[in-house]
């Protein structure tokens, strides 16, 4: 009985050897099957010829550039490929992984991704798509359940035709410029009933009422709202789904609610934690915007002060532009003016000495006006002009005047009736005349030391006194 066993295992041996060493053999020498369509193929060349090389790329969030589309090449099996992922039975491709590639440029609405219709994941996270909304053509891939456009510099509303992703399991939109309207929100949670996480951090959902997230795939477990300017109050129902273990609601400060009086599920373990951190960030935010505010005030009263400032300084270099104007003329006027005082100093010098040199000469000669010796009239002049009369001026006066016009030193003057004296009716000193004396210039003057001391101190003066003197001759 063991024998035939044993004989019945050898046959079968020898048919299983002869039947299959031929086809090995000739598998051998076929050449290899390509699994990708030509057509996938080339819309994913197009694709990467969409986007420029770029030489460089720095790193962004920890994201180290990878360019896995420069090993592409025409003629190569497209499964091969870097970030590619094929069906092995059918050859589709059914996903792209092309984070941090260095994808620079528009992700236009025509692009030959959206020919991928296989597709079941696609990453094209940490890219820069230069602002590009998400295009409405996403709608069309109807098979994904992966999708991650996180920190690719999209920009603009999120598509409504997102909501036709009716098989998406994970959907990551955060970090960019995007914007949630309620319509699309709540068609988003009605039609994504398979959805286990949503991250829509830095999502402007301010216009979503906390209540649409009630709407939610019961099967979400993880929920990412981190800065999305959520207002109002979040219901208590959210906290009781059985399957959310992580739940974000970090830097929403308008964002109200209270946590169920319950003990929460160890799921939920870290939820209250996050939530108080929230409370704090949203108090600190508000002490923030008052310091703001504060500062803003003080920055605008400093604003005010320094303009007044400003003003004031103007003035003042005005009034500083205006004295300075003044100076120069007051110092122009000051040099005019001494200018001025050097030249009437200079006419003073000259008058004085102009002056001192008549005074000489007018002195000098004050000696020679007697051709003979006179006493000393300023010694004892009344006794020494009494002593020495002339006896023959003793007598009546008309024989003086007789005399005198019997003289041959009467002059040019032609006397014709007596005395002067008579035809002024002036008296006439008799006793003080003498023959030669110098006649007086004052009329009645009875002090001729004085007329000789006037004569001499003030020889300018001669002119005027002898204008002053009456006339006592008739030409």
């Amino acid at each position: 009985m063991g024998s035939v066993l044993l004989l019945s295992q050898i046959l079968c041996l020898l048919f299983f050897h002869s039947h299959f060493q031929p086809s090995l053999s000739s598998s051998n020498f076929s050449s290899p099957v390509q699994l990708c369509p030509a057509d996938q193929s080339l819309a994913l060349l197009q694709f990467k010829n969409s986007f420029p090389m770029m030489s460089s790329s720095p790193s962004v969030f920890g994201c180290y550039p990878q360019p896995k589309t420069v090993l592409w090449r025409e003629g190569t099996d497209c499964c091969s490929w870097d970030g590619v992922t094929c069906n092995m039975k059918t050859g589709h491709v059914i996903g792209l992984h092309l984070y941090c590639s260095m994808l620079h440029g528009t992700l236009h609405s025509n692009s030959t991704l959206f020919f991928l219709h296989h597709l079941q994941k696609l990453d094209l996270s940490f890219n820069y798509f230069d602002g590009s909304v998400i295009s409405s053509s996403f709608g069309q891939l109807l098979h994904l359940t992966h999708l991650n456009l996180n920190s690719s510099n999209f920009a603009g509303q999120v598509p409504p035709e997102i909501s036709h992703l009716s098989r998406l399991a994970s959907l990551d939109l955060s970090f960019n410029y995007l914007m949630l309207e309620p319509i699309s929100f709540n068609k988003l949670a009605q039609n994504l009933t398979q959805l286990r996480e949503l991250n829509l951090n830095e999502v402007n959902m301010s216009l979503v009422v906390p209540s649409s997230f009630m709407n939610l795939s019961s099967s979400l477990t993880s929920l990412q709202l981190w800065d999305c300017g959520l207002q109002g109050e979040l219901p208590v129902n959210v906290f009781r789904r059985s399957n959310l273990q992580s739940l974000d609601l970090w830097s929403n400060g308008e964002l109200t609610g209270s946590f169920p009086p319950y003990n929460l599920s160890n799921a939920l373990s870290e939820l209250e934690m996050q939530y108080k951190m929230n409370r704090m960030v949203a108090q600190c935010r508000q002490k923030c915007e008052s310091m703001q505010e504060k500062f803003t005030e003080k920055l605008e009263q400093l604003h005010t002060a320094y303009q007044k400032m400003a003003k004031r300084c103007q003035m003042m270099e005005q009034e500083i532009e205006s004295l300075s104007k003044d100076k120069q003329e007051l110092q122009e006027n000051f040099s005019e003016k001494a200018r001025q005082k050097r030249k009437l100093d200079e006419m003073y010098d000259q008058l004085r000495s102009e002056y001192e040199s008549n005074k000489r000469s007018a002195i000098q000669p004050a000696n020679n006006f007697f051709s003979r010796n006179d006493p000393d009239l300023f010694s004892n002049p009344a006794a020494t002009m009494m002593d020495n009369r002339d006896p023959i001026r003793k007598g009546p006066r008309e024989d003086i005047w007789a005399a005198r016009q019997n003289s041959s030193n009467s002059g040019p003057f032609e006397i014709s009736g007596g005395s002067p004296a008579k035809q002024a009716g002036m008296p006439v000193d008799v006793g003080n005349r003498r023959t030669g004396a110098v006649p007086s210039f004052r009329a009645g003057s009875g002090n001729p030391s004085m007329t000789l001391r006037n004569l001499i101190l003030s020889p300018i003066k001669r002119t005027q006194l002898l204008r002053s003197r009456p006339q006592m001759f008739t030409l």
